[in-house]
């Protein structure tokens, strides 16, 4: 058994496409990934922050002191358009970026102690735009100032305005600390990368021990070999399993140095926030919850490499097997759904689970205990449906 692992494993070594989706994906292209996303992100935001905005304003007259507050503002630059224009379509063509208008009557409004609304034209489709919270900022500054005028004419002070206005407020204390607050905003999407790459990572290596051994025509020799079907089966389960496993390791390990790296010389804060969190013992809890999760995706990917008549037939199944394994995932995510009892045995959902209560500080030991258990349960009956399935001749020699 062990001759025939060392044979494959070391003929996977030797193909590109095993180093790729190995050692490559999760080491430095998935980090160079998540990193230029995040890099061009803050760009985008800092670009649409200092932008410089062109704007127009309708009946300035009747709120001077706002039209002049605006002018202020750094990179806004204000144009004038015909009396008549439409702003809708001159923000469509580009000639502003967008318009105010003031009510003709705000003035005899505010000095009467009412609120004014003012009317911000402007197109909001873009995920980075920042036009209505820098005018927003402009308005809030000119209603404090006005606020306080007020005030003072009705011989009121702060405290007696925020009883009148509202008497009774809430005080948010929360009791969860930085890590927790963190892990649970942030830990449904860290499991998600890791399980997808470990199902990536074993992917390649099931097809190819499987119906390539098939298509190459090289199957009905090994299977002449003085070796029983059994330890043939647990030889390419080992060699997917490993690259699965090795995947893992290599994505925890990048992990470790990439945060180090960032931490240091980038500005990144949520890369920042998850070094100061998570600590080596951590990595090497996540690495145990998915060392058994590994051997599903290998037992799962080598059945039906196996019972594959051709490669194209073998990649038909892989999307249905990814999206079977996608869906569990999601379920962590949900609004609700806590690790439990009932949840700790639900495969992969418990695991991302478990994976989200280590990086919020949480965990039960106890619970990881029955997870690694349910896991490995289900692992080994798939290794053994696997083992059926290699020993039947209809399987191994579909036409």
């Amino acid at each position: 058994m062990w001759e025939i692992y060392k044979k494959e494993f070391l003929e996977l070594a030797r193909d590109k496409r095993t180093l790729i989706f190995t050692i490559l994906l999760p080491t430095l292209i998935m980090p160079m990934i998540i990193g230029g996303v995040v890099f061009v992100s803050a760009k985008m935001v800092k670009k649409a922050e200092s932008e410089v905005l062109t704007y127009a304003i309708v009946n300035e007259q009747a709120m001077p002191e706002v039209a002049e507050m605006i002018r202020a503002q750094d990179n806004f630059k204000e144009i004038t358009l015909e009396p008549d224009a439409d702003l809708t379509l001159s923000i469509q063509e580009q000639k502003i970026k967008f318009a105010v208008v003031i009510p003709e009557n705000a003035k005899q409004v505010l000095d009467a102690g009412e609120q004014i609304q003012l009317e911000l034209y402007f197109n909001n489709a873009s995920v980075t735009n920042r036009i209505y919270q820098r005018v927003k900022s402009v308005v809030d500054d000119f209603s404090e100032g006005h606020q306080k005028l007020l005030l003072a004419e009705m011989g009121l002070s702060d405290a007696q305005f925020k009883g009148l206005t509202k008497p009774v407020d809430i005080k948010r204390i929360n009791t969860a600390d930085k890590r927790e607050d963190f892990g649970e905003k942030f830990g449904g999407f860290f499991p998600y990368i890791l399980l997808i790459l470990t199902l990536t990572g074993a992917m390649y290596p099931a097809l190819d021990l499987g119906v390539g051994e098939k298509e190459r025509g090289t199957l009905e020799t090994l299977l002449l070999t003085p070796v029983s079907r059994t330890s043939v089966v647990l030889a390419k389960f080992l060699v997917i399993f490993t690259t699965g496993f090795l995947t893992v390791f290599m994505t925890l390990a990048s992990l470790l140095i990439w945060m180090i790296v960032f931490g240091q010389v980038m500005a990144f804060s949520v890369i920042q926030k998850l070094a100061d969190i998570v600590h080596v013992s951590d990595i090497l809890l996540m690495f145990l919850m998915l060392t058994p999760v590994a051997a599903i995706f290998a037992s799962l990917l080598l059945c039906a490499s196996i019972y594959a008549k051709n490669f194209k037939e073998a990649q038909n199944y892989m999307s249905p097997i990814m999206m079977l394994s996608i869906i569990p995932i999601i379920f962590s995510i949900l609004p609700g759904v806590k690790l439990d009892s009932t949840w700790a045995w639900v495969p992969l959902t418990n695991v991302a689970l478990a994976i989200k209560e280590i990086l919020k500080g949480t965990i039960d030991y106890g619970m990881m205990g029955i997870i690694f258990l349910s896991t490995t349960l289900v692992a080994g009956a798939l290794l053994y449906f696997c083992n059926l399935w290699f020993n039947r001749e209809s399987v191994l020699f579909r036409s």
